[in-house]
């Protein structure tokens, strides 16, 4: 079962296309729903709000200690929420050693769909992926070495893979696509 992250933002989509993939799933609202699942996906949303609800809701160390046992799929502010982000509104759950940069690619008005190609066990697959205020994976040359970089748009990281864990700086719940959906279900399956 894969809990879904269910303070703010896109969680239903997730929902959806693990639906789809006839995933039995659990929408995440405090620390007991974790129990049973054996993979999270932190959505895309508002980064600032989910990290105070996190807070709020005592949810936080709850997720940071299931992130160091199982898999973690983050996308846009759900990467932003793995990384190790600290500011005064957002602490990362240092799930992922990367720092990254807010609204990167720009503001709402900004947003965009471009095709990229991803590398998914050695095999590029094409994927229509939505930018919505993403963030830029930051100082790629001190990823760690482990880190793997799945897919890139104009020369810039967008998808990593670290362990079990995944994160894109956009959102690929938006699209009928279950492609990186049925990848982080593989890495889940793997290491059950």
């Amino acid at each position: 079962m894969i809990g879904i992250l269910a303070l703010q933002g896109n969680y239903q989509m997730h929902s959806q296309m693990l639906d789809k993939l006839n995933e039995k799933n659990i929408l995440i609202k405090n620390s007991s729903d974790l129990d049973g699942c054996d993979g999270l996906i932190i959505p895309g949303g508002e980064s600032t709000v989910m990290s105070k609800m996190m807070h709020k809701y005592d949810l936080f160390d709850s997720i940071k200690k299931f992130g160091k046992e199982k898999g973690v799929f983050g996308t846009c502010a759900g990467l932003i929420l793995m990384s190790n982000y600290d500011s005064e509104n957002i602490i990362g759950l240092d799930l992922l050693n990367i720092s990254v940069s807010r609204n990167a690619w720009g503001s709402q008005i900004n947003s965009f769909t471009n095709k990229i190609n991803i590398d998914i066990d050695n095999k590029i697959k094409n994927f229509e992926a939505t930018f919505i205020r993403a963030p830029r994976i930051k100082r790629t040359d001190k990823i760690d070495r482990s880190m793997r970089i799945l897919a890139y748009f104009k020369d810039e990281p967008i998808m990593i893979q670290h362990g079990l864990h995944i994160a894109t700086t956009f959102h690929p719940e938006m699209h009928n696509d279950t492609l990186i959906h049925e990848y982080f279900l593989n890495i889940i399956n793997e290491n059950k």
